[in-house]
């Protein structure tokens, strides 16, 4: 039985304060759950991403929606091996080598526990929706307090021990082919201004190095970096406005 995820009420802007909070989504195998972050006093969002597993190997991946054909990353668990590629389906597509931009040994797990690469949405880099959000789309409200929040995921084997999870918005559990689950969560978080010029810095880049073609709707692209030693893929804008 998957446990209830305790909360803090004040944690997110909008919640209710009432504990504990029980997950709103529980995925068979080889399903996928989309979210959206957004700042409810500016109604502006962040792009749309995927979490899905894979229907006949110990297979997570993490992707932003409109780039997905290109680019994702990939939580080998059966393999060991984690990696942020290309697709090889857009490595032909766009007639080119196929490109790895980060890849490394599964970490080791900790009383059956291990967690995934994370994604960063800093608010600086929201935008407003070309379109309306479909149903199926968790919609994560952010913290008025923070300027930024993290999607966390934790992979439970079946035989894990009873762990807690920190307090943060529940967005889906999805089965595993080995038994297992793969959590899908929302932290709040405060961004340091380094880690802020240095996303400004990746701005810069794209702006020079990445033709408009390839970026995502709304000028919109994923910066690679780290945070606590975790990896994570973050959520920017060439030009936000």
């Amino acid at each position: 039985m998957v446990p209830p995820l305790l909360v803090d009420g004040d944690i997110m802007a909008g919640m209710d304060p009432t504990l504990p909070r029980p997950w709103p989504r529980h995925l068979t195998v080889g399903k996928g759950i989309k979210f959206v972050a957004q700042d409810l006093r500016t109604n502006r969002f962040s792009s749309t991403w995927l979490v899905k597993t894979a229907k006949n190997h110990d297979d997570t991946y993490l992707a932003e929606m409109t780039s997905s054909g290109v680019w994702k990353t990939s939580h080998h668990n059966e393999g060991g091996v984690w990696r942020t590629a290309m697709t090889r389906e857009g490595a032909v597509e766009l007639g080119v080598e196929r490109q790895v931009a980060d890849e490394w040994p599964q970490p080791v797990s900790v009383d059956g526990w291990t967690e995934g690469v994370s994604v960063l949405i800093p608010k600086r880099y929201l935008g407003v929706l070309s379109k309306n959000l479909k149903a199926n789309v968790v919609v994560v409200p952010m913290s008025d307090d923070h300027n930024g929040v993290v999607i966390r995921i934790f992979f439970e084997d079946s035989d894990a021990v009873t762990a807690g999870f920190p307090a943060a918005f529940p967005i889906a559990v999805l089965d595993r082919t080995n038994d297992g689950l793969t959590y899908v969560l929302a932290e709040p978080v405060l961004i340091e201004e380094p880690q802020l010029r240095s996303f400004e810095a990746m701005c810069h880049s794209a702006r020079e190095h990445i033709p408009r073609e390839q970026l995502q709707e709304r000028n919109r692209f994923v910066g690679l970096g780290a945070m606590d030693e975790r990896r994570l893929v973050i959520d920017l804008c060439v030009d936000p406005d």
